[in-house]
């Protein structure tokens, strides 16, 4: 299994793996944060927070936020559950949103 432990990495195997949805990271104002759009609804969000790396779901124009995952090594599983939801687009349904944190909390 392997792990990424730096915010850099993490966010170079987002890229990676989202790159057939075109989503385009950029670097956002907070150091360390990079940001995507995904669907035109949401923002996809990846920072580090002390030492843990976060990766947050916000719906746009929404104060309401879904941290998907908090942690400090981010495991491969994780990283392919997160390429199954982008490529499905299961993330544009707020229920399919719902199932979804519940699966990585699983992990």
């Amino acid at each position: 299994m392997s792990s990424h432990e730096t915010l850099t990495e993490l966010v170079e195997v987002l890229i990676d793996k989202t790159r057939d949805k075109r989503l385009m990271w950029e670097p956002v104002g907070e150091a360390d944060t990079y940001a995507t759009v995904i669907d035109g609804s949401y923002t996809l969000r990846v920072y580090r927070d002390d030492d843990e790396v976060c990766l947050v779901l916000r719906e746009m124009h929404s104060p309401e936020a879904i941290t998907l995952f908090a942690h400090n090594q981010i495991d491969h599983e994780r990283l392919e559950l997160l390429h199954r939801v982008v490529r499905e687009n299961a993330l544009r349904y707020d229920e399919k949103i719902a199932q979804v944190v519940e699966i990585l909390k699983a992990l």
